[in-house]
């Protein structure tokens, strides 16, 4: 998922599309600006999608309770370093 967030990428022209304050009709205040992540190896595409989109400008929210990953401890180092 990493690499998701580059100017060429579908699915940043999207969120970039469907947050603008043109296409809701109203002011900058109405921007969709705040992004939730959840999944599976939080350590690895969550972790890495989230950086790429807080590198991007979004507010990133990382859903606590609905991510998890297999490698020990690694759920805590994220959580750690999302904070």
């Amino acid at each position: 998922m990493s690499g998701m967030w580059s100017p060429e990428q579908p699915l940043r022209r999207y969120l970039e599309r469907s947050g603008s304050a043109a296409d809701s009709g109203g002011g900058e205040d109405e921007r969709t600006r705040t992004l939730l992540f959840c999944g599976v190896n939080t350590d690895q595409c969550v972790l890495s999608t989230l950086t790429d989109a807080y590198n991007a400008g979004w507010d990133c929210i990382l859903l606590e309770d609905c991510c998890a990953t297999k490698t020990p401890r690694a759920q805590e180092v994220c959580l750690y370093n999302v904070a």
